[in-house]
C-alpha cells in the first residue's frame, strides 16, 4: 500500500471551482474505484492538497494523468511513502472547499480527523516533510503575489 500527497495550484476562475471539484469527485469515484485508489481532495484559496492511496503502481498511472490535467499546474509530491494501510478506505474520492468564502461543516472534519487517527502512521519523518511542503508553500504564495 502506498500514499502520495500533493500540491498543486489552481488555474482556472475561482468562481467555477465548485462545479470543478464537482466533476473530480464525479470522474473519480468511478475511476478510482476500478483500480483501488482511495483519498481526499482539498481546495484553499488557488491551492489543491489532494492525498491518494492505492497500490503504487496504480497511483503512479494516476499521477500521469493529474501531470496533463489543465486545471492545474506545479504538481509538488508533499509525501511518497509507503503505509501499512489506508486512512480512507471508505472513499474512493471526495473534496473539501476550505476557501473563506465556503462555510465547512466541522463534523466533517472531525471524521477526516478520525480516519486518519484510526488508520494512518505518523513518524517524525513524515511529519518533517509535510512541514517542509507547507513551508515551501507559503513561500510560492509569497513570490506569487509580489509578481
Amino acid at each position: 500500500m502506498h500514499l502520495i500527497i500533493y500540491t498543486s495550484k489552481y488555474v482556472g476562475k475561482p468562481e467555477d471551482i465548485n462545479d470543478v471539484l464537482a466533476d473530480i469527485v464525479k470522474r473519480s469515484e468511478i475511476n478510482n474505484l476500478e483500480f483501488g485508489i482511495t483519498g481526499l481532495l482539498f481546495y484553499h484559496q488557488g491551492r489543491f492538497i489532494q492525498v491518494l492511496e492505492g497500490e503504487r503502481e496504480s497511483l503512479e498511472g494516476l499521477m500521469s494523468i493529474l501531470e496533463k490535467d489543465h486545471r492545474h499546474e506545479n504538481i509538488q509530491r508533499i509525501i511518497d511513502e509507503s503505509i501499512k494501510k489506508r486512512a480512507f478506505q471508505e472513499w474512493s474520492m471526495d473534496s473539501l472547499n476550505l476557501s473563506d468564502d465556503v462555510a465547512v461543516d466541522p463534523d466533517e472534519l472531525i471524521r477526516i480527523r478520525d480516519a486518519y487517527k484510526r488508520h494512518l502512521h505518523v513518524d517524525s519523518k513524515f511529519m518533517v516533510e509535510l512541514y517542509k511542503a507547507m513551508l515551501a508553500m507559503g513561500t510560492m504564495r509569497q513570490n506569487e503575489k509580489r509578481r
